[in-house]
């Protein structure tokens, strides 16, 4: 799978917009390459594809008209949704195994045909059924359906042995199973599995006010007594479908749009088989685009846009250089983050390589916030101006003066917008002496973190734990997300996240009447247990800025970011102390609980 690979123009802003056009003349000479080196499987992978598909299909069918018809071309957006990465992975992986999964298909669909009405379905990793031709081209939709067909083949050959086996011969089960897809991040759609005896064709029955599914199913004969199929029986059978689009409002409202998307959901229910009058939405989530302001020099943007238009290092030195220019400075000599928290941090490091300039272990915040006011040097007098910000496709805005931090803040966010939600920006050039008013020692921390989360795992410890003890932090609460709302208000997004405990089944429970709300604006600002006192729940708060509160994944211990938040995950919340100047009363101006409208 190393295999040959090129940069070519195209991509889509966030609105739509083509970051450029197609090259066709590109297309052609890289087509040449492909013959010569004898590449027969080629994927095709656009900046927001999902969302835009005209440039990849385009290519597609540019290069099957240039290398003709014995080359097997695939689209990411066919494969993947939202993440250019995780997209690209699974496109890779699944453009890597397609041809044999055409012959493995094409085996079974021959074989089927000696039987007399059969017909060829294949289970998804949701679920799901699908045609034998959509599952050959899409075979790492199907490598985790294990589950489901282990259950459907386990009850088939239980009824086998009891009525057809009544001469004592033995039956051979084989059952393929542990498909692992190497240890690469991917993001297809994947079920939170509590593995049952229930399959696609388990029977499902209304009785008023409740639902039942199963235990009986149509089984073998799904193909004909199955609603999907055209019978007479409703089947948990492809009664689900996934949609993943980032839709750019326009003159529409969100309550129209989310109006539309429901309507969108319930037809795909409808096509697969259902009964569009019992169809219910049983989870929705609206996810809105801010502007996140995250930080001396820095990338500021969408937390969203970054998974899509993935920074190259040319959009914070284009801004660095501008800076200069701005205060009449040739060189500099050292390079400091603005944050240490999330992309900012190894962006530093990334400059830091491309411009041969060390990164000093310090950053502005000591932890990340949502807004540039929020930084050390502003808490401690420091002018943050003079400032820049470039999209790394010539497009560069200098900010030389502003009357305050917060003007400045405004200023940077809408040149941000104009730059379609993602730029790199420098703020103001600092002399050595100043150095000594930067948090101290932030890579040596996040390196020691990261090293207790590895020795955690190493030796079967609780990570949260292992991360809390050597910082004096704590863990909060662990449970399971139950709800996540979100709305954009003064270009950031905020909300709140619920999360409750799990009983011994790993089912949600409510315990002794306590849950925790997590309060976020692009950061968690703020957890709050709350507990109930009759018919009525008692708040407290457990931590609130300009504490640290980090949302860890239950598994692995990896954190989760705002945008990542969604029901169903079983996660830990810890909190751990903010350096001590923002504790300070200039400290609490900016970063402390009154700023996110709330008194901790």
């Amino acid at each position: 799978m190393e295999g040959y690979y090129a940069y070519l123009e195209g991509g889509y802003q966030i609105d739509g917009q083509e970051i450029s056009a197609v090259s066709h003349d590109q297309l052609r000479v890289h087509a040449r390459k492909i013959k010569e080196l004898g590449i027969h499987a080629i994927t095709i992978v656009g900046v927001y594809s999902p969302s835009y598909t005209k440039q990849e299909e385009d290519a597609a069918a540019f290069l099957a008209k240039e290398l003709g018809s014995e080359f097997d071309i695939s689209c990411s957006h066919s494969i993947g949704q939202a993440g250019f990465l995780e997209r690209e992975n699974a496109a890779i992986l699944n453009a890597s195994i397609r041809r044999f999964s055409r012959q493995i298909v094409h085996s079974l669909d021959r074989a089927t045909r000696f039987l007399a009405n059969a017909g060829l379905y294949i289970t998804l990793n949701d679920g799901t059924l699908a045609r034998a031709s959509y599952a050959a081209a899409n075979p790492l939709r199907c490598l985790s359906s294990g589950p489901t067909n282990s259950a459907r083949g386990a009850a088939f050959l239980a009824q086998e042995m009891v009525t057809n086996n009544e001469n004592g011969r033995d039956l051979l089960v084989i059952d393929v199973a542990c498909v692992k897809v190497a240890g690469v991040k991917t993001n297809f759609s994947m079920p939170d599995v509590h593995s049952i005896a229930l399959g696609a064709g388990s029977v499902i029955r209304n009785y008023g006010s409740e639902v039942s599914v199963g235990p009986d199913s149509v089984a073998l004969e799904e193909s004909t007594k199955a609603l999907h199929a055209g019978g007479p029986v409703f089947t948990i059978g492809k009664i689900s479908s996934t949609f993943d689009r980032f839709i750019i409002p326009g003159d529409r409202s969100v309550r129209d749009i989310v109006a539309d998307g429901k309507r969108r959901a319930i037809a795909m229910c409808e096509e697969a088989g259902g009964d569009p009058s019992d169809v219910e939405i049983v989870e929705l989530e609206a996810i809105p685009e801010p502007y996140a302001m995250d930080g001396t020099f820095r990338l500021v943007g969408s937390p969203s846009v970054f998974v899509e238009r993935l920074p190259g290092g040319n959009e914070t030195n284009e801004a660095m250089f501008a800076t200069l220019d701005s205060a009449g400075i040739s060189d500099f000599s050292h390079i400091v983050p603005t944050e240490i928290g999330g992309i900012n941090a190894l962006e530093a490091l990334l400059s830091g390589a491309l411009l041969d300039k060390p990164v000093l272990d310090a950053d502005l915040m000591g932890r990340a916030f949502p807004h540039m006011f929020m930084t050390v040097l502003g808490a401690q007098g420091k002018k943050l101006t003079p400032a820049s910000l470039s999209d790394g496709n010539g497009n560069i805005v200098q900010i030389k003066t502003a009357r305050d931090d917060w003007h400045l803040e405004n200023l940077a966010r809408a040149a941000c917008g104009a730059m379609k939600s993602i730029a790199g920006m420098c703020l103001a050039p600092l002399v050595g002496e100043e150095s000594k008013l930067f948090v101290q020692n932030s890579y040596s921390v996040a390196w020691e973190i990261g090293r207790n989360m590895y020795l955690a795992r190493q030796s079967k410890r609780n990570i949260a734990q292992a991360i809390v003890e050597p910082i004096n932090g704590d863990i909060l609460f662990s449970g399971k997300i139950h709800s996540v709302s979100r709305k954009v208000s003064e270009s950031l997004t905020k909300g709140t996240c619920v999360i409750r405990s799990e009983g011994v089944s790993g089912l949600e429970t409510d315990g002794d009447g306590e849950y925790l709300e997590l309060i976020f604006t692009n950061e968690f600002s703020a957890a709050v247990l709350k507990t109930r006192d009759g018919d009525d729940y008692v708040e407290r708060y457990m931590a609130a800025s300009p504490d640290l509160i980090c949302m860890l994944d239950g598994a692995d211990g990896m954190p989760i970011g705002v945008t990542e938040v969604r029901y169903g995950l079983r996660v830990d919340i810890i909190a751990m102390p903010a350096p001590a100047v923002w504790y300070t009363e200039e400290g609490l101006k900016r970063a402390g609980p009154t700023v996110f409208g709330y008194v901790a």
